[in-house]
């Protein structure tokens, strides 16, 4: 993931995992041109949130004979990251990485808080390119510099432990990527709390309890026969299906009004009623949702109180 000049945005489940013979870092973020030899805080600055990340490096034996630093990450001079809830894991270098450029060593978004993560697990990282020795140490991981503070303010609640994923596999020789945390694992403790505007995820990277997998069935990963295929609640394979407009025929039975419409297998209706059809319309469920069978289904509804308009919602 590349973060370039400014970028400000709102992001949630990001999941990357690169090849063996992958090159540099798993996130590049920066916020101002690199060949700008400045040390002033150029406008605008990044400044973007990240929610719910599980990041795979190209793995701890996994020697890169040329190009770069297999870190999890490099922040450059100003960079604004604000990351939480977050996995990163299985990377041949540290864990963040300051960039030197004009002499700021990329410690300037670390003072000034401009880079920030909380919530985060870290695991799986070695002492230098090629070495092969995993070393998960703070002094490691952020390479004595004041990326430290990181992991040494523990009101961040940035962890090195390990997340139990499933399985790690960059190959389709059977043995299947899983990157479903293992039931036990700290992903699924100490996360931060969700801001309105994203979805509620009370766990630590890309994947839920419950051995959720969104990721199966339709991406390259799955594709190349790399990703394993179960999980995600749907079969693979099968499609999805889309309600057809209910036709209705209300009578009047009684004290109730029934509605009979015919009805597909797998969908849900509901009854709702309005008193008016003023924008904007306020529809109230009548009764409990039913699920369909493929065959008829009577609902129905008081006729007490203010007239009312009706409709079946299939979803």
């Amino acid at each position: 993931f590349d973060v370039d000049m400014g970028y400000r945005g709102k992001n949630q489940f990001w999941f990357g995992i690169q090849a063996p013979d992958a090159r540099n870092y798993g996130m590049e973020l920066n916020s101002q041109i690199n060949e700008i030899v400045t040390t002033e805080r150029l406008l605008p600055q990044s400044d973007f949130q990240v929610y719910n990340m599980t990041l795979i490096g190209s793995g701890t034996g996994n020697k890169l004979t040329t190009g770069g630093r297999n870190g999890a990450l490099i922040l450059r001079p100003f960079a604004g990251p604000k990351i939480y809830n977050s996995i990163f894991t299985d990377f041949n270098e540290r864990g963040i990485e300051l960039d030197a450029r004009n002499g700021s060593n990329g410690a300037t978004s670390v003072t000034n808080a401009y880079a920030q993560f909380h919530n985060t697990l870290w695991w799986g990282f070695v002492t230098g390119s090629g070495s092969g020795v995993v070393d998960n140490s703070i002094t490691n991981l952020s390479r004595s510099t004041v990326a430290s503070t990181y992991w040494t303010d523990v009101s961040l609640v940035n962890q090195i432990a390990n997340p139990l994923l499933g399985s790690i596999s960059r190959t389709n020789n059977g043995a299947f990527l899983d990157p479903r945390p293992s039931a036990g694992s700290p992903a699924f403790a100490d996360s931060a709390a969700v801001p309105s505007g994203y979805e509620q995820a009370n766990y630590r990277g890309a994947f839920g309890p419950g051995r959720s997998n969104w990721a199966a069935g339709w991406t390259a990963l799955s594709e190349y026969g790399i990703l394993t295929g179960s999980g995600g609640g749907v079969l693979v394979g099968t499609v999805p299906v889309t309600p057809n407009q209910p036709i209705a025929m209300g009578t009047l039975n009684g004290a109730n009004i029934e509605v009979t419409f015919a009805t597909q297998a797998g969908v849900s209706y509901q009854l709702q009623s309005a008193t008016s059809l003023t924008t904007p319309v306020s529809w109230v469920s009548e009764g409990t949702a039913v699920v369909g069978n493929g065959g008829s289904v009577t609902l129905s509804v008081p006729t007490t109180g203010s007239a009312k308009f009706l409709i079946v919602r299939a979803q």
